[in-house]
């Protein structure tokens, strides 16, 4: 009578149990993935009433992007998203995925900032009230026209 584990008993536990762990650990990433899109589409929808707010005092969303408020909001959206470059303040750029993008003139704004969790895809918020996910590396239809679409 034998006592204890061959080695090729050893070998089979350790390679499932190695089979689980990376199961594990990817569904674990993809969890954090959707955590940290969420989070940026919560700090983004937060922009909204400050927006509203600064439409409210001065009548126009001009420096609607350099807003302090709206500024810590993006901030805390890229932070969420694991984007660590400067926001975009561009009127003709789309966001290429790594870059947080604000548009604004008097009367219309859009913000975009790319997600984590799925490849080439930004969140955009506009002036409109819409909120949407947008995929590929050019987001607006008319760079004059600040609507996400």
């Amino acid at each position: 009578m034998r006592k204890g584990f061959t080695l090729i008993e050893l070998l089979v536990v350790i390679a499932i149990i190695g089979i689980l762990s990376t199961v594990v650990l990817a569904s674990l990433n993809q969890a954090r993935n959707k955590a940290a899109d969420a989070n940026v589409k919560e700090n983004l929808a937060g922009i909204r009433s400050q927006a509203a707010i600064i439409y409210d005092n001065t009548g126009s969303y001009n420096n609607l992007c350099v807003n302090p408020n709206v500024q810590n909001a993006i901030n805390a959206a890229k932070q969420a998203a694991g984007i660590t470059s400067a926001t975009s303040l561009s009127n003709s750029s789309p966001s290429t995925g790594s870059v947080a993008v604000c548009h604004e003139n008097v009367i219309e704004w859009a913000i975009e900032i790319p997600l984590r969790g799925l490849a080439d895809s930004v969140h955009c918020i506009d002036y409109t009230g819409q909120s949407t996910t947008l995929t590929g590396s050019t987001n607006f239809l008319d760079p004059n026209d600040y609507v996400c679409g």
